[in-house]
C-alpha cells in the first residue's frame, strides 16, 4: 500500500498439501485368503500421465488406517506397486509395511488416502466378488468403479496371480472377443434337413476400436475331428470399445447326429486369443424309423431276462447317445449312452435289465433302468437325444411271442404297428438276438419257388456236393412245413421237416440217407414240399425232383 507506515505485517505463510484427483491411483489387486498375514498384499496401479508420489499416502480397513510411507515413493506412469507386510520378488515396485491391515478372507473395506488426506480410491467387497485361497481378486476395467462386482473377479493366471503386470481379466489395447454363454441355436431341437440359425454375441473387450472382424461357424460332429464350416465367414466392419454385436449364421440342410458348433472370430490385431472360440453341443434328429424295434422277448424263459432289439436298417451309421427306450411309462426312460456310441449300418443292439444275452450278441447294453415289458401287451418307445419318438411299438400278445420265444418283426420296412408285421420267431433257440430275424422277408412271392442246388449231388464224403440244399419262398411270412423225400415208385424215403415252423425264405438240407440213416440208392428222387398256415389249413404246395449220382 503506497502510504503503508508499517510493513512487517504485510506478509503471511501458510503451508499446504495439495492433493490428487480421485482415480489418480487405482486398488487393482488384492490378494486377502491366505494362510497368513504375511502373505497378503495390495497392488496399486497409476493410469495417469504423470508422476505420482506416494509420501504421506495412508490406507484403512475396517479396523485401522496406517501410513504407506514417509519418504518419496515415485509412481511412474502406467506402473504398478504392491503393499505388503514383508518384501518379496513382485514384478513391480513394493513397499513394506509391517502395520498393513490383515485383510478379512469373508470380505473387507479398503479406502486409499492421499497425503491431503482426500479418498483417491476405495472398495467394500465380499468374497462372492472373487478370490480364493491364495488366488487374488482382480480388478477388470481400471477406469470403472471399483464398488461395482461385476468390475472384480478370480484371477485366472496359472500362478494364482499377475502382481506387477496386467491383470489376467483385464482388457488389453485390442481384444476381439466371444461372450460366453451367448452360442445358440434355433429351433433348439432341430430335425435332419431343417435350416438351423446359429448366432453368438459378439464383444469389443479392447480399449481400442477394432476393424475389418470376421466371425466363422463351425460344426464337427462327435467322433470326427474334422471341422466343417457353416456358410462363409460373416465380416464386421468396425465395433467400438465394449459394444456388443449379434451375428447369425444358417446351416442349411442339416446333417442328423450329435455336432459341437464352434464359433471363432479373427482380427489381425487381437491381442487375446482364449476368449476367441465358444463351443456347444448340438443334437439334430434323424427322421423317425432312423432306427426300428426289431425284436422283443416279452416273456422270457425261466432264469432269463427279458430284452428288446433295435436295427439300423440304413446304410449310414447312427450316433445313439443320449437316446432313451421306456414302456407306456415314459416317465421311466432307460438311456442307451451317456457318450458317443455308434449303431452301424444294418447292425443290430439288444437292450436289456442283465446280461443273460452276453453269449449271443456282440453287441449288447445292460442297464438296470431297463423297462419291465407287459406280457399281455405293452408299448414301447425310441427316442432320440432330443426327445422325438424315432420308433413306437403298441405290442399284443396276439402278435405272437410266447413263453421263452421272442416276438420278431418280419420287414424292417412295414409299419411298426401293423400286427400282421409280427409273429412269434420260429429259430431253435427261440429267438434271433443281435441276428437277422428268422422270419425276415423283404417280399414275400405270390405262390411257392422251390429251387434245389446242386442237382445231380454225390453224398460221398468226398466234401464236393456231398448235399442238397433244397430252398424254398413261401406266399406268407410264417408257415408250418412239410418235406418229404419220395424214391420214382413214390415210396416215402426220408421225412425230411415234419410240421416246422418256418419263415417265408428258408433252406432245408439233404444229405442222401432214409429215415433209417442208410444211403439212398443212385436215382432220381422227387422233394415233395407242403405249407400251411396257422390253422393248418394248405397254403400251397408243390414237387420237384433231384439227382442222387455217384461222383463221375
Amino acid at each position: 500500500c503506497s502510504n503503508d507506515e508499517y510493513d512487517a505485517d504485510n506478509f503471511s505463510t501458510l503451508t499446504m498439501n495439495v492433493g490428487y484427483p480421485p482415480g489418480s491411483v487405482v486398488i487393482n489387486e488384492i490378494m486377502y485368503n491366505t494362510e497368513t498375514k504375511n502373505e497378503e498384499w495390495i497392488e496399486l496401479y497409476n493410469p495417469r500421465d504423470f508422476e505420482i508420489d506416494l509420501k504421506g499416502w495412508s490406507l484403512a480397513d475396517k479396523r485401522k488406517a496406517v501410513l504407506l510411507t514417509a519418504d518419496s515413493f515415485i509412481m511412474a506412469p502406467g506402473t504398478y506397486a504392491v503393499i505388503s507386510h514383508k518384501p518379496s520378488n513382485y514384478l513391480c515396485a513394493n513397499l513394506v509395511s509391517e502395520n498393513f491391515p490383515e485383510l478379512n478372507n469373508t470380505g473387507d473395506a479398503i479406502i486409499l488416502f492421499d497425503n491431503a488426506g482426500s479418498v483417491i480410491d476405495s472398495i467394500v467387497f465380499a468374497q462372492s466378488w472373487g478370490g480364493e485361497r491364495f488366488v487374488s481378486m482382480e480388478r477388470v476395467r481400471f477406469e470403472d468403479s471399483s464398488l461395482d462386482s461385476l468390475n472384480w473377479s478370480s484371477c485366472i493366471d496359472s500362478s494364482g496371480n499377475t502382481a506387477g503386470k496386467l491383470n489376467s481379466i483385464s482388457p488389453h489395447e485390442f481384444d476381439a472377443a466371444l461372450l460366453p454363454g451367448t452360442l445358440q441355436f434355433m429351433p433348439q431341437k432341430p430335425m435332419q434337413g431343417q435350416e438351423i440359425a446359429v448366432q453368438v454375441q459378439l464383444i469389443n473387450f479392447g480399449r481400442q476400436l477394432l476393424k475389418d472382424i470376421t466371425v466363422h461357424f463351425f460344426y464337427q460332429t462327435l467322433g470326427s475331428q474334422e471341422l466343417n464350416p457353416i456358410g462363409p465367414g460373416l465380416r464386421i466392419e468396425s465395433i467400438r470399445p465394449k459394444e456388443k454385436q449379434t451375428v447369425e449364421q444358417i446351416w442349411e440342410n442339416s446333417l442328423s447326429g450329435v455336432h459341437q458348433l464352434v464359433a471363432t472370430v479373427k482380427q489381425m490385431q487381437d491381442q487375446v486369443a482364449r476368449n476367441d472360440t465358444l463351443r456347444k453341443m448340438m443334437t439334430v434328429s434323424s427322421p423317425a424309423g432312423a432306427a426300428i424295434i426289431n425284436e422283443i422277448m416279452y416273456n422270457p424263459a425261466d432264469g432269463m431276462g427279458e430284452w428288446m432289439e433295435i436295427y439300423n436298417p440304413s446304410v449310414n451309421p447312427l450316433q445313439l447317445m443320449h437316446w432313451t427306450i421306456s414302456d407306456a411309462d415314459t416317465a421311466k426312460k432307460m438311456r442307451i449312452a451317456d457318450s458317443s456310441f455308434i449303431l452301424e449300418a444294418r447292425q443290430f443292439l439288444v437292450l436289456s435289465k442283465d446280461s443273460s444275452l452276453s453269449d449271443d450278441t456282440s453287441l449288447w447294453v445292460v442297464n438296470k433302468k431297463f423297462p419291465a415289458l407287459g406280457n399281455f401287451g405293452d408299448e414301447l418307445f425310441l427316442r432320440d437325444g432330443n426327445g422325438h419318438i424315432i420308433d413306437r411299438v403298441a405290442y399284443n400278445e396276439s402278435w405272437g411271442g410266447a413263453k421263452g420265444r421272442s416276438l420278431e418283426r418280419i420287414n424292417p420296412g412295414v409299419e411298426s404297428n401293423d400286427k400282421r408285421n409280427w409273429s412269434t420267431c420260429v429259430a431253435p433257440k427261440g429267438h434271433t438276438a443281435g441276428k437277422q430275424n428268422s422270419l425276415f422277408a423283404k417280399i414275400v412271392p405270390s405262390k411257392l419257388v422251390l429251387t434245389i442246388f446242386p442237382d445231380p449231388f454225390s453224398p460221398d464224403g468226398d466234401g464236393f456236393h456231398d448235399v442238397a440244399g433244397i430252398s424254398y419262398t413261401l406266399p406268407e411270412h410264417v408257415a408250418t412245413v412239410n418235406i418229404k423225400i419220395f424214391d420214382m415208385r413214390g415210396r416215402l424215403v426220408r421225412f425230411l421237416s415234419n410240421n416246422e415252423p418256418s419263415s417265408a425264405q428258408r433252406t432245408v438240407f439233404w444229405n442222401g440217407l432214409n429215415d433209417e440213416g442208410l444211403r439212398c440208392r443212385i436215382g432220381i428222387y422227387i422233394v415233395f414240399l407242403q405249407a400251411l398256415d396257422t390253422r393248418r389249413g394248405v397254403i400251397e404246395q408243390k414237387k420237384t425232383t433231384v439227382v442222387l449220382a455217384a461222383p463221375l
